[in-house]
C-alpha cells in the first residue's frame, strides 16, 4: 500500500454532479416550473384537437406542436417539483436544528447506518432517460432539417452532427454504466461506525472488490460547493461549482488486493472542524470517497458520500 501524502489546496472540481443541484430554486423555482406548465397548456390542448387553428397549428404540423407542449410541460414539472423539494429541504433542516442541533446526520441527509451503495445500473438508466428525452426535444429540428419545405444542406449538417455529437456521449455513457453493472454490479461501502467525527480514525469496507484491475486508486476527499458567476457583469446567472478542499489518496497494487473479497481501509481524518460536512446546507459541503481501478476492458470507479462531522458534535 503506497499512502499519499493529504493535500488542503482549494481545486476546482470540473463536470461534476452537485448536491446543490441548480442555484435556482425554492420559490423561483416553483414560480418558473408554474409559468412553463401554464404556457405548455394551449399548444397540449391543440395538439390533442381540443382547440383548433388556435395559434402553433398555423405554422407547424401538429405532433410537432405536441412535441413543443410536452417539452414545456415536463420542464415545468421538474422545475415544480425541484422547488418543492428543496423547500421540504429547508423545512427539514430549519426543524432538525431547533430539535437535533447535535446530531445532524439524522436529518441532513438520507444516511444508511451500515454504509453507502454507487448503483451503475442507475446511472445506466438515467442515461437512457436522458438519451430518450434528447429524441424527443430533437424530433422538431429533425423534421425541419429533413422533412420541411424550407430544409437546406447546411441545416441538416448542423442536426445532423449534434444527433451524432449527443447520441455518441449519452448513449457512450449509457453503455459503459451497463458494461460496468454487467462486470462489476453495484458497488458498496460498509461503515465500520456512523457517523465519523473529524481527528479520528475512520475505518471501512469495500465490497467485493473487483476482479482483473491492476491498481486500486481510493481518494478521500472533501468537497465545497460555491456559486460563481458565469459573465462579468453583476447580474450575470450563477452556477454551482465543486472544490475540493481536502484529499488524501491511498494506492494499493494488485498483490495487496484479493479480487472478490471485501477490503479494509482505514484514514485518519483531518482535526478540522471547518470541514463538517453540511449535506444539507446550500451550497453543500460534503466528503466523498472516490474508488477507482484500470480493469483490462473496462474502468472501475466508483464515489461514495461519507457522513463525517465536526468533533464537537459527539
Amino acid at each position: 500500500m503506497k499512502l499519499e501524502q493529504a493535500i488542503t489546496t482549494r481545486i476546482l472540481l470540473k463536470e461534476r454532479t452537485t448536491l446543490t443541484g441548480m442555484s435556482f430554486s425554492e420559490n423561483p423555482s416553483i414560480a418558473v416550473g408554474l409559468l412553463f406548465i401554464t404556457i405548455s397548456l394551449p399548444a397540449l390542448t391543440e395538439a390533442m384537437g381540443w382547440i383548433e387553428n388556435f395559434l402553433f397549428s398555423m405554422y407547424v404540423p401538429l405532433w410537432i406542436v405536441g412535441v413543443g407542449g410536452t417539452i414545456c410541460l415536463s420542464g415545468g414539472l421538474w422545475l415544480t417539483v425541484h422547488g418543492v423539494r428543496d423547500r421540504r429541504r429547508i423545512w427539514n433542516m430549519n426543524h432538525g436544528k431547533r430539535q437535533l442541533p447535535m446530531t445532524p446526520w439524522l436529518w441532513d441527509y438520507p444516511w444508511q447506518a451500515w454504509g453507502a451503495t454507487d448503483s451503475y445500473l442507475k446511472s445506466a438508466l438515467r442515461s437512457l432517460i436522458g438519451l430518450l428525452l434528447f429524441s424527443v426535444l430533437a424530433s422538431p429540428f429533425n423534421w425541419m432539417a429533413f422533412f420541411w419545405e424550407g430544409r437546406s444542406f447546411f441545416l441538416q449538417g448542423t442536426v445532423g452532427l449534434l444527433n451524432l455529437v449527443i447520441i455518441v456521449s449519452i448513449g457512450g455513457r449509457f453503455m459503459t454504466k451497463l458494461r460496468q453493472y454487467l462486470t462489476f454490479g453495484n458497488s458498496q461501502l460498509e461503515f465500520q461506525d456512523f457517523p465519523f467525527f473529524l481527528g479520528n480514525p475512520m475505518s471501512l469496507s469495500l465490497r467485493n472488490v473487483p476482479t482483473n484491475i491492476s491498481t486500486l486508486h481510493l481518494t478521500l476527499r472533501c468537497i465545497e460547493e460555491s456559486a460563481q458567476s458565469e459573465g462579468t457583469e453583476a447580474d450575470s446567472p450563477s452556477v454551482i461549482a465543486c472544490y475540493q478542499v481536502y484529499h488524501d489518496t491511498q494506492i494499493l497494487k494488485r498483490e495487496n488486493v484479493q479480487p472478490g473479497d471485501n477490503l479494509d481501509l482505514f484514514w485518519m481524518l483531518p482535526d478540522d472542524e471547518t470541514l463538517s460536512s453540511t449535506p444539507s446546507e446550500r451550497p453543500a459541503t460534503y466528503w466523498e470517497l472516490e474508488v477507482t481501478a484500470a480493469g483490462q476492458h473496462l474502468t472501475y470507479q466508483s464515489r461514495f458520500l461519507l457522513p463525517i462531522y465536526a468533533q464537537h458534535l459527539r
